[in-house]
């Protein structure tokens, strides 16, 4: 948020949820300061003015939380938001501006306290029009759901018992809220108010809500997806008296913390990954899934799923699981171009993404072992190797029932600087019917132990450039293997691999 990386976080004690913000000295603990409630509010209290009880206690206000009624009318209530205060306030007393009463005090000031171990999920969204008001927005499943604008920290209170959302969406100038099954959203432009006759309200879903995704359109058609744990709902309208709540998909749903939009909604379920367009098409069937083809590798995880992250510049849809694995979805246009699975040496249990001061884009993911790890960024995994292996299908040339000689390989490879990799070959689907030629074992990849030739090569860092490799042997088919393992070495992309090859006998 402004460029600025945030994080949550029990305290030492686990007595209370924490907020920290990262510096060059390192995280350092966010004051929360203090609120104190009104009554009987006669004239408007504005940010930034001197408030003074009567009994002598002070405070700058950091914000006005007009929560019912009206200024003019006298029964303006609310809280106030200060930094810090001098004195205590007392119930009852005048609160005084420059010498004017304005309102009473509810009570005492008190300090703005979390409870410990919520699930933040946060958001960034302006409801007024004013660049000065872009601010985050949050909830975590166990406190009062919160606006904080880099300095000043305000609760949100909405009136549901227990008052703690799980999720949230900013939505044509709402704040949509969920509790279980219930979804709150607030009086339009107006996330601190919950009045219904302000045009705040309430609408009940099926099933317990696991996301919201807003999707495209304008504020005169924006439609906001309600994912619950089974089904897909879809709201249109733009305010309480055009609502209009739909069934889009009963037995699709989403895990929590699954869902990003990328050039479409994706959300990971059950089922795998899935695209609105791909439920729409194909409804609750498997078919659904984009992952049907890796359908062992998802169904092994469906319950495991922990969080999910997009990337901007790669078109990439990922989402993480508790046993550290993760799976990355390349999008192009609406089609989708492949799956990667990732392995992390620490699991991810909270990711986000955003900007960096100068507009690049940057990640974060926070981990098992309590640290916040910067994603896309270095040539390390905190100091380990990053190992990579690619496997390439048996490929027969477009004649797979006719022998090759196989004779050279040319990979065309991009990058940024100097990077090593290693490389591999298997002929004839790997067949012990056929020299494999084998030289030596290579441990990152133990199930080919003893069965091809590796090579090592070196990239010299220009934009685009060939390696070389020479191929040995005869058979129907091969199959090509990259591996690389490194915590210096750049990021590079191999492009295509060209092999030479010339035509034999058919099989006989």
């Amino acid at each position: 948020y402004n460029g600025v990386a945030y994080a949550w976080r029990n305290n030492a004690g686990g007595t209370a949820l924490a907020l920290y913000k990262s510096s060059s000295s390192g995280w350092t603990a966010v004051a929360l300061g203090y609120q104190l409630e009104f009554n009987t509010g006669t004239a408007a209290i504005s940010e930034g003015q001197t408030v003074t009880g009567a009994g002598g206690a002070t405070g700058v206000v950091k914000r006005v939380v007009l929560e019912s009624g009206s200024w003019g009318s006298g029964d303006a209530r609310g809280r106030l938001i200060f930094a810090s205060v001098t004195g205590t306030f007392v119930l009852n007393e005048n609160l005084l501006v420059s010498a004017a009463v304005k309102a009473k005090a509810g009570g005492a000031q008190s300090a703005i306290t979390l409870l410990p171990s919520g699930r933040v999920e946060t958001e960034i969204a302006n409801f007024s029009g004013s660049t000065s008001t872009i601010r985050l927005y949050g909830c975590d499943g166990v406190n009062p759901a919160f606006e904080f604008d880099g300095t000043t920290y305000v609760p949100l209170r909405t009136g549901a018992s227990p008052d703690a959302p799980e999720h949230l969406a900013a939505h044509a100038l709402h704040l949509f809220l969920s509790y279980g099954s219930s979804v709150v959203h607030s009086a339009v432009g107006d996330p601190y108010s919950y009045q219904a006759l302000l045009g705040a309200g309430e609408l009940a879903v099926a099933d317990n809500v696991t996301a919201f995704l807003v999707q495209p359109g304008s504020q005169t058609s924006a439609t906001l997806a309600i994912y619950t744990t089974g089904n897909t709902q879809m709201l249109y309208g733009t305010s309480l008296s055009t609502w209009n709540l739909v069934s889009y998909n009963n037995g699709v749903g989403a895990k929590a913390y699954t869902a990003q939009n990328v050039e479409q909604s994706y959300v990971f379920e059950d089922r795998g990954v899935i695209s609105l367009a791909a439920s729409q098409n194909y409804g609750n069937f498997d078919t659904a899934a984009l992952t049907l083809h890796i359908r062992p590798y998802t169904q092994q995880r469906r319950t495991l799923a922990t969080a999910s992250a997009i990337n901007r510049e790669k078109g990439q849809y990922r989402v993480f699981f508790s046993d550290g694995s993760a799976l990355y979805m390349t999008a192009y246009n609406g089609r989708v171009l492949g799956f990667m699975p990732i392995e992390y040496p620490n699991p991810v249990t909270c990711a986000c993404g955003g900007e960096t001061a100068d507009g690049s884009e940057t990640s974060f993911f926070g981990s098992t072992n309590g640290f916040v790890y910067r994603n896309d960024a270095g040539t390390s995994f905190d100091g380990e190797d990053i190992n990579a292996t690619l496997t390439l299908v048996f490929n027969a040339i477009k004649s797979p029932r006719v022998r090759k000689r196989y004779r050279r390989a040319s990979l065309e490879v991009s990058g940024s600087g100097y990077s090593e990799f290693t490389f591999a070959y298997d002929l004839g689907y790997a067949t012990l019917d056929i020299e494999q030629n084998s030289t030596y074992a290579n441990a990152l990849v133990s199930t080919y132990w003893d069965r091809a030739t590796w090579d090592n090569f070196s990239f010299d860092g220009r934009a685009l450039a060939p390696s070389e490799v020479e191929l040995k042997g005869t058979a129907e088919n091969i199959a090509l293997r990259i591996v690389s393992a490194s915590d210096e070495y750049p990021a590079f992309t191999i492009n295509s691999a060209i092999v030479h090859y010339s035509m034999r006998r058919g099989l006989r």
